[in-house]
This record gives C-alpha cells, sequence and structure tokens, in this order.
C-alpha cells in the first residue's frame, strides 16, 4: 500500500476547498481510497500534467477540479500537491 505525504500548504488548500465544496468530499475519500491501493489504478484516469511539468500527475475530481500529485513508485509513496479548480492549480 502506498503512504500519503503533503506538500507545504495541501492541508490548507484542502481545507478551503472542501469549506468550499462539501459535496465532494465523499468523492475524494473514494479517490483517496483507491490511490492508496494502486495509484494506476483504471478508475482513477490518473493523467500526467503537460511540458515541464510532466513527472506530475492529476485526478479530476469533477470537470472543473483535479488534485495533484507525484508518485515516488520505489518508495511506494504518494505526495498531494495541490487541489483546487484547474484554472487555479
Amino acid at each position: 500500500m502506498y503512504k500519503f505525504k503533503y506538500k507545504d500548504n495541501y492541508i490548507k488548500k484542502a481545507k478551503n476547498f472542501f469549506e468550499k465544496n462539501p459535496d465532494l468530499i465523499d468523492n475524494y475519500k473514494i479517490i483517496i481510497t483507491l490511490l492508496e491501493k494502486d495509484p494506476f489504478e483504471p478508475a482513477l484516469a490518473l493523467q500526467h500534467l503537460y511540458k515541464e511539468l510532466r513527472e506530475l500527475y492529476f485526478i479530476d475530481i469533477t470537470i472543473d477540479k483535479r488534485m495533484v500529485l507525484y508518485i515516488d513508485n520505489r518508495r511506494e509513496i504518494i505526495y498531494l500537491i495541490d487541489i483546487g479548480k484547474i484554472k487555479k492549480i
């Protein structure tokens, strides 16, 4: 199972995000559970960011909201980096 670590201000951003979007908490819990078991689970629809950020991944929570993460396969650690509206990430 993969473990999670958080980028500097991720907790604060996530808290603000869920205060504005409480209806997405259940979706987020499902995503985290799937990530923990297998971050490459097809149901997650994990995708690379573009160009110079190619080492980062994103998962859409809704059409206009996503979370950004980095996966260290060797150590089985997932770094949660950002969460929010697509234009704000």
